[in-house]
């Protein structure tokens, strides 16, 4: 059974938070448009929502996952440039 998702304001989650732009390996480039919370057969997940634009695709990551699926922040432009 799934729930309806109660979507969470953009307070940060695992060093994310809403409306910022990452680098999912597999996808490319997406925004994080919310962070919102839904039960998937009994269990209570946490989920990113990651719009890809280029794509036209939405995605919904665990929190927990986020990591080990090696999802990051998009690199400081200060840091490109060196």
């Amino acid at each position: 059974m799934v729930s309806t998702p109660q979507q969470k304001k953009s307070t940060g989650r695992n060093g994310f938070k809403s409306g910022e732009f990452i680098v999912y390996p597999a996808h490319g480039v997406g925004q994080i448009v919310a962070i919102e919370d839904q039960e998937v057969a009994g269990h209570k997940l946490e989920l990113f929502v990651i719009d890809f634009q280029k794509d036209k695709m939405r995605l919904k990551v665990p929190v927990a996952k986020a990591a080990s699926i090696g999802m990051r922040k998009l690199s400081e432009t200060d840091y490109v440039e060196r």
